[in-house]
C-alpha cells in the first residue's frame, strides 16, 4: 500500500488510497502539475486585472458640485475652530467658501406626467410613489414613516424621521412636520397595509428600504 506521499502518481494508485488527505493531495498535484492549467489561470488573472483597471479609468470619480464643496469646507471650518478653542492648534486657518451660488434648476413633472407615472407604477410600489409625488416627501423621509405616524381618518402624515444610508435622524430642517394627504394617497396607503413590520414602506423582511431598492422601480416606471 503506497503512502500518502506516493499514492498520488496515477489513477490506479489513487483508487487504493482511501484517506481523505490522500485524495486531496492527488487532486492538488494533478491541478498544479498541469502546465496548461497554470497558463490558463495566469491569463485569466491578467485579463480580469486589466479589465478592472480599464473600468476604473473609464468611469472616473464624479466631480463634486460647488455646493457640496462648500458644505465640506463649512464642516472643516467648524472642526478647526473647535480645535483652536481646545488649544489643540494655536490658530485656525481661514477657510474661504465659494461665493453665492446659483440655485440649481429642476425639471418638475407636470400633472399629466405625474399621473402617467403613477399609472405605470408596479402595484407594490404605487403607494410610495403616491406619497412621494403628492405629499412632497424626500427620499430619506419616505423610508422613515412608521404606521403610528399615519392618521388616515384625518388624512395626515406626521413626518418625524428620515433614514439615509442606514442612519436615522430628523427630517430636513431639523424639525418634525405634519403633511395633509390627498384622498388618492389615503386610498393607496389603505390598500398598501401590511404586517411585515412597523415601517410603512419596507423590504420583505420588514427592514427599511435602501436607495437601491427605491431607485429600481422608479426607473422602471419612467421607462414604461
Amino acid at each position: 500500500m503506497p503512502t500518502n506521499a506516493t499514492c498520488a502518481t496515477g489513477p490506479s494508485e489513487r483508487r487504493r488510497c482511501r484517506g481523505r488527505g490522500a485524495r486531496l493531495h492527488w487532486s492538488n498535484s494533478r491541478r498544479d502539475s498541469s502546465p496548461s492549467a497554470r497558463t490558463t489561470t495566469s491569463k485569466r488573472k491578467e485579463f480580469t486585472s486589466k479589465r478592472a483597471i480599464q473600468k476604473r479609468q473609464n468611469s472616473g470619480p464624479k466631480p463634486l458640485s460647488l455646493k457640496t464643496i462648500n458644505n465640506v469646507l463649512t464642516v472643516l471650518h467648524s472642526l478647526l475652530a473647535l480645535a483652536e478653542s481646545y488649544e489643540v492648534i494655536q490658530q485656525a486657518p481661514r477657510v474661504k467658501l465659494f461665493g453665492r451660488l446659483p440655485k440649481p434648476q429642476f425639471d418638475f413633472l407636470s400633472f399629466e406626467e405625474a399621473e402617467h407615472l403613477l399609472s405605470f407604477a408596479e402595484p407594490e410600489w404605487r403607494a410610495v410613489l403616491f406619497v412621494a409625488i403628492k405629499a412632497g416627501l424626500r427620499q430619506g423621509e419616505l423610508v422613515g414613516p412608521q404606521w403610528n405616524d399615519l392618521d388616515l381618518p384625518r388624512s395626515t402624515l406626521n413626518v418625524r424621521r428620515a433614514i439615509w444610508r442606514g442612519v436615522e435622524g430628523l427630517p430636513k430642517g431639523g424639525r418634525e412636520r405634519s403633511v395633509e394627504l390627498p384622498a388618492s394617497v389615503v386610498y393607496a396607503l389603505k390598500a398598501h397595509r401590511h404586517l411585515r413590520g412597523r415601517f410603512v414602506f419596507c423590504q420583505e423582511d420588514g427592514q427599511p428600504l435602501t436607495k437601491g431598492k427605491m431607485s429600481a422601480p422608479l426607473l422602471r416606471a419612467l421607462r414604461a
